[in-house]
Protein backbone atom coordinates (compact mmCIF):
# COMPACT_ATOMS: atom_id res chain seq x y z
CA UNK A 1 0.00 0.00 0.00
CA UNK A 2 1.66 3.19 -0.98
CA UNK A 3 1.48 6.95 1.14
CA UNK A 4 -0.49 8.39 -1.18
CA UNK A 5 -2.45 12.23 0.22
CA UNK A 6 -5.69 10.92 -0.17
CA UNK A 7 -6.42 14.77 1.09
CA UNK A 8 -5.07 17.53 -0.97
CA UNK A 9 -5.10 22.18 -0.92
CA UNK A 10 -4.75 23.90 -3.93
CA UNK A 11 -3.76 27.26 -3.40
CA UNK A 12 -4.47 29.47 -6.73
CA UNK A 13 -3.01 32.61 -7.27
CA UNK A 14 -4.81 33.80 -10.71
CA UNK A 15 -2.63 36.58 -12.98
CA UNK A 16 -1.36 34.33 -16.05
CA UNK A 17 -2.08 31.36 -17.54
CA UNK A 18 -0.19 28.44 -15.95
CA UNK A 19 0.32 25.06 -15.68
CA UNK A 20 1.36 22.48 -12.57
CA UNK A 21 1.85 18.58 -12.64
CA UNK A 22 1.23 16.77 -8.95
CA UNK A 23 4.02 13.91 -9.28
CA UNK A 24 3.06 10.81 -7.12
CA UNK A 25 5.38 7.50 -7.15
CA UNK A 26 5.54 4.14 -4.47
CA UNK A 27 7.23 6.81 -1.59
CA UNK A 28 9.63 4.36 -1.23
CA UNK A 29 11.73 2.44 -4.32
CA UNK A 30 13.77 4.60 -6.68
CA UNK A 31 11.25 3.34 -9.35
CA UNK A 32 10.34 6.78 -10.03
CA UNK A 33 13.56 6.98 -12.05
CA UNK A 34 12.43 4.53 -14.40
CA UNK A 35 9.16 6.05 -14.75
CA UNK A 36 7.24 4.63 -12.46
CA UNK A 37 4.87 7.51 -11.17
CA UNK A 38 1.76 9.27 -11.81
CA UNK A 39 1.12 12.85 -13.26
CA UNK A 40 -1.78 14.87 -12.61
CA UNK A 41 -1.88 17.90 -14.76
CA UNK A 42 -3.45 20.47 -12.83
CA UNK A 43 -4.06 23.82 -15.67
CA UNK A 44 -5.45 27.25 -14.54
CA UNK A 45 -7.11 29.97 -17.21
CA UNK A 46 -7.36 33.56 -17.27
CA UNK A 47 -9.83 34.77 -19.73
CA UNK A 48 -11.09 38.37 -19.01
CA UNK A 49 -13.47 38.27 -16.15
CA UNK A 50 -13.54 34.51 -16.14
CA UNK A 51 -11.33 32.15 -14.31
CA UNK A 52 -10.99 28.39 -15.17
CA UNK A 53 -9.34 25.22 -13.33
CA UNK A 54 -9.15 21.73 -14.94
CA UNK A 55 -7.86 18.63 -12.91
CA UNK A 56 -7.15 16.29 -15.56
CA UNK A 57 -6.96 12.11 -14.79
CA UNK A 58 -3.36 11.13 -14.41
CA UNK A 59 -1.10 8.73 -16.32
CA UNK A 60 -0.75 5.33 -14.60
CA UNK A 61 -3.68 5.90 -12.29
CA UNK A 62 -4.72 2.86 -10.97
CA UNK A 63 -0.91 1.86 -9.35
CA UNK A 64 0.24 5.21 -7.84
CA UNK A 65 -3.15 6.78 -7.12
CA UNK A 66 -6.05 6.70 -4.05
CA UNK A 67 -9.34 5.10 -5.34
CA UNK A 68 -10.91 9.01 -3.94
CA UNK A 69 -9.50 12.05 -3.37
CA UNK A 70 -10.74 14.71 -1.70
CA UNK A 71 -9.70 18.47 -2.63
CA UNK A 72 -9.71 22.01 -1.00
CA UNK A 73 -9.31 24.81 -3.46
CA UNK A 74 -8.42 28.47 -2.22
CA UNK A 75 -8.07 30.91 -4.80
CA UNK A 76 -6.25 34.27 -3.60
CA UNK A 77 -6.45 37.71 -4.11
CA UNK A 78 -10.17 37.51 -5.98
CA UNK A 79 -13.19 39.82 -6.29
CA UNK A 80 -16.04 37.56 -5.84
CA UNK A 81 -17.90 35.92 -8.14
CA UNK A 82 -20.93 36.18 -9.46
CA UNK A 83 -21.19 32.69 -10.83
CA UNK A 84 -19.32 29.10 -10.01
CA UNK A 85 -19.70 26.23 -12.55
CA UNK A 86 -18.72 23.04 -11.14
CA UNK A 87 -18.10 19.93 -13.58
CA UNK A 88 -17.54 16.46 -12.84
CA UNK A 89 -16.70 14.15 -16.57
CA UNK A 90 -18.42 17.14 -17.90
CA UNK A 91 -21.78 17.51 -15.70
CA UNK A 92 -22.21 20.25 -13.48
CA UNK A 93 -21.84 19.72 -10.25
CA UNK A 94 -22.84 21.52 -6.50
CA UNK A 95 -19.89 22.95 -4.61
CA UNK A 96 -19.84 24.15 -1.38
CA UNK A 97 -18.30 27.51 -1.63
CA UNK A 98 -17.17 30.09 1.05
CA UNK A 99 -15.79 33.95 -0.07
CA UNK A 100 -14.32 35.93 2.54
CA UNK A 101 -13.93 39.67 1.73
CA UNK A 102 -11.14 40.69 4.28
CA UNK A 103 -8.98 38.03 2.63
CA UNK A 104 -9.76 38.25 -1.06
CA UNK A 105 -9.97 34.71 -1.06
CA UNK A 106 -12.35 32.28 -2.48
CA UNK A 107 -12.60 28.15 -0.65
CA UNK A 108 -14.28 25.53 -2.14
CA UNK A 109 -14.02 22.62 0.15
CA UNK A 110 -14.77 18.99 0.35
CA UNK A 111 -14.27 18.14 -3.79
CA UNK A 112 -14.84 14.65 -4.07
CA UNK A 113 -13.01 13.98 -7.18
CA UNK A 114 -11.91 10.31 -8.37
CA UNK A 115 -8.40 10.22 -9.96
CA UNK A 116 -10.13 9.00 -12.91
CA UNK A 117 -11.89 11.90 -13.69
CA UNK A 118 -11.88 15.01 -15.29
CA UNK A 119 -12.84 18.13 -13.28
CA UNK A 120 -13.60 22.11 -13.68
CA UNK A 121 -13.96 24.72 -11.68
CA UNK A 122 -14.78 28.15 -13.48
CA UNK A 123 -15.61 31.17 -11.81
CA UNK A 124 -17.14 34.51 -14.04
CA UNK A 125 -17.88 37.92 -12.56
CA UNK A 126 -19.14 41.28 -14.57
CA UNK A 127 -15.73 42.62 -14.18
CA UNK A 128 -12.13 41.62 -14.08
CA UNK A 129 -12.31 38.68 -11.18
CA UNK A 130 -8.55 39.80 -10.37
CA UNK A 131 -8.20 42.03 -6.92
CA UNK A 132 -6.86 45.11 -8.38
CA UNK A 133 -4.91 46.03 -5.37
CA UNK A 134 -3.51 42.31 -5.01
CA UNK A 135 -1.75 41.82 -8.85
CA UNK A 136 1.53 42.63 -7.06
CA UNK A 137 1.18 39.71 -4.53
CA UNK A 138 0.10 37.69 -7.07
CA UNK A 139 3.28 38.48 -9.28
CA UNK A 140 5.77 38.01 -6.58
CA UNK A 141 4.44 34.46 -5.32
CA UNK A 142 5.53 33.26 -8.47
CA UNK A 143 9.14 34.40 -7.99
CA UNK A 144 9.27 33.21 -4.81
CA UNK A 145 7.68 29.95 -6.83
CA UNK A 146 10.52 30.29 -9.40
CA UNK A 147 13.54 31.32 -7.12
CA UNK A 148 15.74 28.60 -5.83
CA UNK A 149 16.07 30.11 -2.20
CA UNK A 150 16.24 27.95 0.99
CA UNK A 151 13.15 26.50 2.07
CA UNK A 152 12.99 28.17 5.15
CA UNK A 153 13.46 31.42 3.68
CA UNK A 154 10.98 30.78 1.17
CA UNK A 155 8.32 30.12 3.81
CA UNK A 156 9.28 32.99 5.56
CA UNK A 157 9.16 35.29 2.48
CA UNK A 158 5.96 33.82 1.56
CA UNK A 159 3.95 34.42 4.46
CA UNK A 160 5.37 37.98 4.83
CA UNK A 161 4.17 39.32 1.57
CA UNK A 162 0.92 41.36 2.98
CA UNK A 163 3.68 42.73 5.39
CA UNK A 164 5.92 43.32 2.83
CA UNK A 165 3.58 45.51 0.39
CA UNK A 166 3.13 47.34 3.36
CA UNK A 167 6.89 47.63 4.05
CA UNK A 168 9.40 46.60 1.25
CA UNK A 169 12.11 47.10 3.27
CA UNK A 170 11.45 44.17 5.30
CA UNK A 171 13.02 42.68 2.42
CA UNK A 172 16.63 43.74 3.56
CA UNK A 173 16.06 41.01 6.19
CA UNK A 174 16.45 38.87 3.19
CA UNK A 175 19.94 40.13 1.16
CA UNK A 176 21.76 37.51 2.72
CA UNK A 177 19.52 34.87 0.92
CA UNK A 178 19.20 35.89 -2.08
CA UNK A 179 20.91 37.13 -5.15
CA UNK A 180 21.17 40.66 -6.78
CA UNK A 181 18.94 39.79 -9.11
CA UNK A 182 16.34 38.37 -7.23
CA UNK A 183 16.18 41.07 -5.09
CA UNK A 184 15.92 43.92 -7.83
CA UNK A 185 13.22 41.40 -8.99
CA UNK A 186 11.24 42.15 -6.25
CA UNK A 187 11.79 45.87 -5.87
CA UNK A 188 10.82 45.74 -9.68
CA UNK A 189 7.42 44.60 -8.57
CA UNK A 190 6.98 46.34 -5.93
CA UNK A 191 7.93 50.10 -8.11
CA UNK A 192 5.70 48.45 -10.77
CA UNK A 193 8.84 49.61 -12.59
CA UNK A 194 10.07 48.02 -15.90
CA UNK A 195 13.89 46.59 -15.51
CA UNK A 196 15.20 49.01 -17.98
CA UNK A 197 14.08 51.89 -15.98
CA UNK A 198 15.45 50.88 -12.17
CA UNK A 199 18.71 51.01 -10.75
CA UNK A 200 21.07 47.92 -10.76
CA UNK A 201 22.42 48.93 -7.61
CA UNK A 202 20.33 46.88 -4.82
CA UNK A 203 21.47 49.67 -2.57
CA UNK A 204 19.86 52.52 -5.03
CA UNK A 205 16.94 50.52 -5.57
CA UNK A 206 16.23 50.28 -1.63
CA UNK A 207 16.70 54.18 -1.86
CA UNK A 208 13.83 54.41 -4.39
CA UNK A 209 11.56 52.40 -2.04
CA UNK A 210 12.41 54.85 0.73
CA UNK A 211 11.71 57.72 -1.27
CA UNK A 212 8.86 56.95 -2.18
CA UNK A 213 7.51 55.46 1.19
CA UNK A 214 8.61 58.75 2.93
CA UNK A 215 8.32 61.31 -0.04
CA UNK A 216 11.96 62.03 0.56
Amino acid sequence: MYPHRIKLTLHIYPGVDNVFELYEDDGVSTGYQLGKYAVTRIEQKLLGSKIKLFIDPPANLTTFCPEERNYQVIFHSLQEPEEIIARLEGKVIEVEAQFEASKRTLTLSDLEIPPGSTFSIELSAAENMMDQSDRRKARLDKLIQRFRLDTDAKERLHNQLDEFLLDPTLLMAYADYMTQPQLLAFIETWLGTQPELISSDPDEAFNRIINRLYGH
